[in-house]
């Protein structure tokens, strides 16, 4: 945002509060509990934040996560990880790009019934097991799968059916091979600004670490497309897997800074009686 921009949210803003219509969160709200998990920001803030909680505004994350293979076969994969993916999920998985050369496109299936947040690894996270199935294989893919399957496993004595209704051979992956889990995400957005966002999130995450995401606004057309910097993260009051997250915006387009801007009027005016 430029500073003639920036002047002239400030200008309005000033305006809407004198005539008492602003929705502005106070600099110093913070919850109670915050103060014992994490400092407080400086007073004065760059730009004027607005509640938007209840108007279902939304944002698309796109995280990359390491997991451990379990078991492979042609139809799917077995594997552990320390996100909690809902079944229905579609997902990326890159399984060594000297192999498998393209990244493996398949939908969360299932959740192993008797592992919950219970069960942690040796740093302390929750883990999961979960079964993917893949999208069907381009037939060089399909080669590279096998080739990897032999080289990195052994088989299981079981066969399973794949999403072709045909028995197929799961191997055990016993090689320690790297994989890395892509997959959509979306948050609902508390609180917003021109400089940034607040939104609910249900998984720890690193703070100044960049991710690739989407706003949808109402009655904006498209999504705004950027790079998000985790600013901050704080748990929320009284749960125990939710955090609030700020995030900043990093690399928005002048049109897309138009839609966010022309959005934040709408949060600010008011018609007349």
């Amino acid at each position: 945002m430029d500073m003639k921009d920036m002047s002239w949210l400030t200008s309005f803003w000033s305006k809407k509060m004198a005539a008492g219509h602003s929705k502005e969160v106070p600099d110093d709200a913070v919850h109670p509990e915050e103060e014992n998990v994490a400092p407080r920001y400086p007073q004065k803030r760059r730009y004027p934040r607005f509640l938007v909680e209840g108007m279902d505004i939304q944002s698309q994350m796109i995280f990359a996560e390491s997991i451990q293979l379990s078991n492979i076969s042609v139809g799917g994969a077995c594997m552990v990880t320390r996100t909690p993916v809902q079944i229905g999920n579609n997902i990326l998985i890159r399984i060594n790009r000297e192999r498998i050369r393209r990244p493996l496109l398949g939908t969360i299936r299932w959740k192993d019934p008797k592992r919950d947040t219970s069960d942690r690894d040796e740093t302390g996270h929750a883990i999961y097991r979960v079964g993917v199935q893949f999208k069907k294989l381009a037939p060089e893919t399909l080669i590279q799968v096998k080739d990897f399957m032999r080289i990195s496993g052994v088989p299981e004595e079981t066969a399973h059916v794949d999403n072709d209704k045909q028995l197929s051979l799961r191997y055990a992956v016993i090689a320690d091979e790297q994989a890395i889990m892509s997959y959509p995400t979306t948050f609902s957005v508390k609180r917003i600004s021109m400089g940034g966002m607040l939104v609910v999130t249900n998984c720890r995450l690193k703070v100044e670490r960049r991710y690739r995401m989407a706003l949808f606004l109402p009655n904006q057309g498209g999504p705004l497309s950027f790079t998000g910097r985790i600013a901050s993260q704080i748990p929320a009051p009284g749960k125990v897997t939710s955090f609030d997250t700020g995030i900043e915006f990093c690399d928005l387009a002048d049109k897309q800074r138009k839609l966010l801007k022309r959005f934040i009027v709408s949060l600010l005016w008011k018609p007349e009686a």
